[in-house]
């Protein structure tokens, strides 16, 4: 009976041994240390080179001058088994993963308090598989990147990490409601008569007047704070006018606690907000997309 010859790809794959010691002498370009990183001889480690070869008909190293370089199909071969094993290993983390996934998130206050943490519920009931822990700071001198797997704020790239910038960020002065009439936030110039609630040491206000060429008639009245979420908190009091965004004033804003006006906003060199996340997690990317399209939705 003739044997037809089988079209089954797996039949033309070598064996995982060979690929393994080929990873990691391709990585090394020598044999020897390609040996001491697997604990065998060097001699096993020619000999399943030499498997591999055979076993693919081409030639993957250019041996010269006790040397070993990558031929062109064992540059091929290289780059589609760190691929392959790059996958593997980002599914491997995934299974051990969960049976007890968390992700570890730091937040700016300003973005945390009154925007990140009331939609954390949602995520759950979404993913109850997943927990969330976080954690706030002021700025990025507070926190030690290397202990989380995710951070937001308007803090540089740490690290080890990758980084999306949230969304475009206008900031925008807001009053408190109740005293839109006496603070006209419509008129420019009427709020350069009011007490100012800076949280840049009154660089955010002078940044402001640059943006629409305005001049103050008189001595500004800056209180200031650490904080941009403080000083939105502070702009509830009805004394003052703070400088403010979406992340912060959104919910005041709907519920007519504070007041803004949009056509009065600018765009701060600092005034960007980013999400740091580190890669090779289905997870931490499940919560990365997730909190870009929170942002989205906002007005």
């Amino acid at each position: 009976m003739d044997m037809k010859k089988s079209n089954n790809p797996m039949d033309k794959l070598p064996s995982l041994k060979s690929i393994k010691v080929f990873e990691v002498a391709a990585r090394q370009l020598s044999f020897s240390r390609a040996a001491d990183e697997l604990c065998v001889s060097q001699s096993a480690v020619s000999h399943q080179i030499r498997s591999l070869e055979n076993h693919l008909g081409k030639q993957l190293f250019i041996r010269a001058n006790n040397s070993v370089f990558l031929s062109s199909y064992g540059e091929i071969l290289a780059k589609g088994v760190k691929e392959s094993f790059d996958i593997l290993r980002t599914a491997t983390n995934e299974v051990v993963e969960v049976s007890d996934i968390t992700i570890k998130v730091v937040a700016q206050t300003s973005v945390a308090l009154d925007w990140l943490a009331p939609r954390l519920p949602k995520f759950k009931l979404q993913n109850p598989e997943v927990d969330v822990i976080l954690t706030t700071v002021t700025s990025s001198e507070h926190y030690e990147p290397s202990e989380f797997h995710v951070s937001i704020g308007n803090w540089s790239t740490p690290p080890d990490f990758n980084s999306t910038r949230i969304r475009k960020e206008n900031w925008f002065p807001v009053v408190a409601s109740k005293t839109s009439k006496k603070i006209n936030i419509e008129n420019a110039q009427s709020i350069l008569e009011a007490p100012l609630f800076s949280y840049r040491n009154g660089n955010d206000w002078e940044v402001w007047m640059k943006h629409h060429n305005l001049k103050p008639k008189t001595k500004l009245n800056i209180q200031h704070f650490n904080d941009p979420l403080l000083a939105t908190k502070a702009a509830l009091s009805g004394e003052g006018v703070a400088l403010s965004n979406m992340f912060m004033a959104e919910n005041a804003i709907k519920e007519n606690k504070l007041t803004h006006n949009p056509f009065l906003s600018n765009r701060p060199p600092w005034g960007d907000y980013y999400i740091h996340y580190l890669s090779g997690s289905y997870y931490i990317n499940l919560f990365t997309n997730w909190v870009l399209s929170c942002c989205a939705e906002l007005d």
